[in-house]
């Protein structure tokens, strides 16, 4: 693991940050759309994907994010285009936090059928910011919560606390993160870890176990280096 990422960078946002949807989708011209309904047939085809809605960013400060939602299949058609990608230019929208408990950090080692990063490691959980439900209701938190239970079977009970770490965005491929500090309850270290449609393996390892891996998705790097010169330096 490679110590100062200058991929990722770094936004404060306040305690009670909010977000906003500011306008409707742009349209899109009818060449455009089939373009993309092209790249996402041939792509479900070889992967398991569910055509939700994600949350992309138009504008932020510390105390407010403003966007919009458009169809998740537009996300794949920019991750696998890089002329849709530059047509499109959408900053997608995610959660995801450092999971620490007893010492240590819950670590995926993500799935090869993975939008982006396939089995890369990245720290958990972590997802996109939309899906079925009214993501804006739920709130930053409680779309973190879900991908908390969905990836790792732990819930809310298993967390003595939880703050948000601020705002990190990958300039590599787009996406902004709203970060958090989950801290659990220490016997949560010693639970069974569960293989999920994220992950290929998950484990609880020592900040130095993480710098001996190889392969980390750029955000979850920053984010160790945040966690280990803020809360254990």
């Amino acid at each position: 693991m490679k110590r100062k990422n200058e991929t990722v960078l770094h936004y404060e946002l306040t305690q009670n940050f909010a977000l906003k949807i500011s306008q409707r989708a742009p349209k899109i011209s009818k060449s455009l759309l089939e373009e993309i309904d092209t790249i996402w047939e041939k792509e479900s085809k070889k992967k398991k994907l569910f055509n939700g809605v994600a949350f992309v960013v138009d504008d932020f400060d510390k105390e407010l994010i403003t966007g919009h939602f458009v169809p998740y299949k537009y996300l794949v058609a920019q991750s696998s285009d890089q002329n849709i990608k530059k047509k499109l230019k959408l900053k997608t929208l995610a959660v995801s936090a450092i999971t620490a408990c007893d010492g240590k950090i819950l670590i995926g080692k993500r799935s090869e059928n993975s939008l982006l990063y396939p089995k890369f490691y990245e720290s958990v959980p972590a997802g996109t910011f939309g899906g079925k439900k009214e993501p804006i209701k739920l709130g930053p938190i409680g779309h973190l919560l879900i991908e908390l239970k969905e990836e790792t079977h732990l819930t809310k009970t298993a967390i003595d606390s939880l703050r948000p770490l601020g705002l990190f965005y990958n300039k590599e491929s787009q996406v902004y993160d709203i970060a958090f500090l989950i801290r659990c309850r220490a016997e949560m270290s010693k639970k069974p870890l569960p293989k999920t449609l994220e992950h290929e393996k998950l484990s609880w390892l020592t900040v130095d176990e993480c710098k001996k891996l190889k392969n980390f998705v750029p955000e979850s790097l920053k984010l160790l280096e945040y966690f280990q010169e803020h809360f254990l330096a």
